[in-house]
C-alpha cells in the first residue's frame, strides 16, 4: 500500500456502478486514500464544488454533460486537479482533444488494473512534487520579503537567495569584510558602472567611483565594519559613456555561520535627485527671468542684512529698472515683452 499518498482524496465518475466501485476498492486497497464514486458528469461538478480533490478519473461516455466538455468544466471548476480520462471509444474522444482540453492522463478500456494504478501513481508522486516545489517558492517569497523590510539584514545564503542577488533591480555587491575586495557583483551594477563582471572583481572597489566619492566610500565602509551596518547618500558613479550615476549606499554585514561578509546595495537616484533639484529651482526662481523669484529674494535679503549687521559691514542693494517698458508691451505685444524681461534676466 502506498502509504505515502493516504492523505489524497479521490473522485471516481462512471455510469457503470460496478465497474465504478470496483475501481474505487482496487485504489483504497493499493493507496489507502477515500474514494468517492459519482454516475455523471452532472454529479461530478456538483461534487467538486461542496468537496476538494486530488484527482478525478472519469469515463468519457455518461449522462449529462461528458467528454471533452466535462474536462474543460472540470478544469475552470478546479484548475489544480489532475484528470485522468477512461474510455472505451478513443475514436469519438481523441487523445489529443481530451489532453488539449485539460485532461492529465488517458487510458483505453478494458485496462489493467495494474496499468491503471501505475498511472494513478505517477499523477500522485508528481502532484506531491508540484506541491513540494510550490511550498519552496512560497517559503523563498517569504524570506525575500523579510529579507527587505530588515534592509538586507537575514543571512546570506548563495543557494537560496541566489536570484534575489543577481535579479535585483539596485546594484549589489558582496565585500570581504577585512580588506573590502569585491568578492561577487550583479548585473545591475556592471550596468550602472559600465564594466563587465570581471573587470569588477579584479580591480579595487574605490576605483569605480573616482577619487572624490572613492575616498568617501572608503572612509564609510571602514567605519560600517565597526559598526556592522551603515548608508552613504549621493556617491556618484561615473560610466565609461560620461553619464553619471547619483547613488545612495546601503551596507550590512552579515554573519554566516564563522564567516562575515559585506553585502552593499547601491540604488540609482539619479531622477529622483534631478527631479529635487527642478522643483527646488522652481520653488526659487522666476519661471521667466530665471532669477530669484520674489520669496527667495526677500529671504537672502534678510540674511544680507542681518549679516551686515552682526559683521558692522555696509550692505547695498541695487535697483534695476528697463525703461519704457510698457510701451515695448503696448507696441510689440506681451510675448515681445516676456521675451525682453528674459533677455534681461540672462544679462543680470
Amino acid at each position: 500500500m502506498e502509504q505515502e499518498h493516504a492523505a489524497r482524496r479521490i473522485l471516481v465518475a462512471d455510469d457503470e456502478e460496478m465497474v465504478a466501485t470496483s475501481l474505487a476498492r482496487m485504489i483504497h486497497r493499493r493507496f489507502g486514500c477515500p474514494v468517492d464514486t459519482v454516475p455523471d458528469g452532472d454529479a461530478v461538478i456538483h461534487a467538486l464544488e461542496s468537496q476538494s480533490y486530488d484527482v478525478l478519473i472519469t469515463d468519457m461516455a455518461m449522462p449529462g454533460i461528458h467528454g471533452a466538455e466535462l474536462v474543460a468544466a472540470v478544469v475552470k471548476l478546479r484548475p489544480t486537479l489532475d484528470v485522468m480520462v477512461v474510455t472505451a471509444f478513443p475514436r469519438e474522444f481523441p487523445y489529443m482533444e481530451v489532453i488539449d482540453a485539460g485532461a492529465t492522463d488517458f487510458i483505453i478500456k478494458p485496462c489493467a488494473q495494474e496499468e491503471l494504478a501505475a498511472k494513478l501513481l505517477r499523477i500522485l508522486k508528481e502532484r506531491t512534487l508540484r506541491e513540494a516545489l510550490a511550498e519552496e517558492k512560497r517559503r523563498i517569497l517569504e524570506d525575500m520579503e523579510a529579507l527587505r523590510q530588515a534592509r538586507a539584514a537575514q543571512a546570506y545564503a548563495e543557494e537560496k537567495y541566489r536570484s534575489l542577488f543577481e535579479f535585483s533591480m539596485n546594484g549589489m555587491l558582496l565585500l570581504e569584510p577585512n580588506g573590502l575586495s569585491v568578492v561577487d557583483v550583479n548585473q545591475t551594477f556592471c550596468e550602472l558602472s559600465g564594466r563587465t563582471r570581471d573587470e569588477v572583481l579584479t580591480r579595487p572597489i574605490f576605483e569605480l567611483f573616482g577619487p572624490e566619492h572613492g575616498e568617501r566610500l572608503k572612509e564609510g565602509l571602514g567605519a560600517f565594519v565597526e559598526a556592522r551596518r551603515g548608508t552613504l547618500a549621493d556617491i556618484t558613479l561615473q560610466h565609461p559613456s560620461g553619464r553619471t550615476a547619483i547613488l545612495d549606499v546601503s551596507v550590512v554585514f552579515l554573519e554566516i555561520g564563522r564567516e562575515s561578509i559585506g553585502l552593499v546595495t547601491l540604488k540609482d537616484v539619479t531622477e529622483q535627485r534631478e527631479l529635487q533639484r527642478q522643483l527646488a529651482e522652481r520653488a526659487l526662481s522666476d519661471t521667466l527671468t530665471g532669477l530669484y523669484n520674489q520669496g527667495a529674494f526677500h529671504t537672502k535679503l534678510r540674511g544680507a542684512i542681518a549679516w551686515a549687521r552682526r559683521h558692522k559691514q555696509p550692505l547695498s542693494l541695487i535697483f534695476l529698472d528697463v525703461d519704457n517698458f510698457k510701451t515695448c508691451n503696448d507696441t510689440y505685444g506681451h510675448q515681445a515683452g516676456d521675451e525682453l524681461l528674459h533677455r534681461v534676466g540672462d544679462v543680470i
